[in-house]
C-alpha cells in the first residue's frame, strides 16, 4: 500500500496569493504468483486533481477537486521468473507559502530496489541498490526555474534487465538537470 499526498497552490485572490486544497491519494495493489513467473494481480487507486479557476470569472469560491478512483486486474507474465523481490520509494517536497521567499521550494527522494536475478536461468544476482535524488526550484507562478539532481551519490546500479546477462543496462549517473517553464 503506498500514499502519495497532493498539495496545490492557486491564485484566487491578489491579496490572499494562495489557497491550498490536499488529500491523501491511496493506492495500493495484489500480486499472487501461480506458477514461477505467471501471476494475477489487482490494483486499486485513487487520484486528486486541485481545478485551477480564472481568479476573474470565480474570485471568491474554489472549486471542487477532481477525485476519481481506478481499478486494474489480470495476469502477470514475466520470462524472467521472479526477478525484483522488493522496491520502495519515497519523495518530500516543501514550498515556501509566504514571505521574501515564497516560491522557493526542495524535494528529495530514494528508490530502493532489493536483490534480483538478471537471467531467464536466474544464475546471476544483482546486488540491491538504491538511488537518491534531489530538487531546488523556484515557482512565481508564471515561470518554475528548476534544478534536478538525480542520483545523488553517483551509485552503480542496474535500472533493467534483460534475458540474457549481456542486456543488463546501467542506470543513470549523477545527472543535474536546469529546467526553466513558462506558464501561459
Amino acid at each position: 500500500m503506498g500514499d502519495s499526498f497532493s498539495v496545490s497552490n492557486l491564485i484566487l485572490d491578489p491579496r490572499k496569493r494562495f489557497a491550498r486544497n490536499s488529500r491523501v491519494s491511496p493506492q495500493g495493489g495484489v500480486l499472487i504468483v501461480i506458477v514461477d513467473g505467471i501471476g494475477i494481480y489487482g490494483s486499486a487507486s485513487e487520484s486528486f486533481n486541485v481545478e485551477t479557476v480564472d481568479s476573474f470569472l470565480v474570485p471568491t469560491r474554489l472549486l471542487d477537486p477532481t477525485v476519481a478512483t481506478q481499478y486494474e486486474g489480470g495476469f502477470k507474465i514475466s520470462l524472467l521468473g521472479d526477478r525484483v523481490q522488493s522496491t520502495i520509494s519515497g519523495w518530500v517536497r516543501y514550498q515556501i507559502q509566504s514571505g521574501p521567499l515564497a516560491g522557493v521550494g526542495a524535494g528529495i527522494g530514494a528508490q530502493y530496489v532489493g536483490e534480483r536475478f538478471g537471467t531467464a536461468a536466474n544464475d546471476l544476482l544483482l546486488p540491491e541498490y538504491t538511488v537518491v535524488n534531489g530538487l531546488i526550484y523556484y515557482d512565481t507562478g508564471e515561470v518554475i526555474a528548476s534544478l534536478n539532481v538525480n542520483n545523488l551519490t553517483n551509485r552503480q546500479y542496474y535500472s533493467e534487465v534483460g534475458g540474457r546477462a549481456e542486456r543488463l543496462v546501467p542506470g543513470t549517473p549523477f545527472e543535474m538537470k536546469l529546467n526553466v517553464t513558462a506558464v501561459f
